[in-house]
């Protein structure tokens, strides 16, 4: 088993808030009770460590996460590239 991850945590309303400070938008962050993780859960944090996969091949991320969703945002906002998403196989 080798994760691949940045070794930094990140909570969702921090990733929503950067996404919304990056495209200008104002966004409300709601939570669906149904999704929240149980109080008795032994996983209170997820943080993933990608020690073995970087000792294996060398692997590092390319990008910090806020570069990386800049990237993400450009391309989902440029009509050309929506032409060519899938959104009927990616979303299912």
């Amino acid at each position: 088993e080798i994760n691949i991850a940045t070794g930094t945590e990140v909570s969702m309303g921090d990733t929503l808030a950067t996404i919304a400070r990056l495209m200008d938008a104002d966004v409300d962050y709601v939570v669906d009770p149904e999704r929240l993780r149980p109080s008795k859960s032994e996983v209170r944090r997820l943080l993933g460590d990608s020690t073995k996969l970087r000792e294996l091949t060398g692997w590092k991320p390319q990008f910090p996460l806020e570069e990386g969703l800049r990237q993400t945002i450009s391309w989902f906002t440029d009509k050309d590239n929506l032409k060519m998403y899938k959104s009927d196989i990616y979303n299912q």
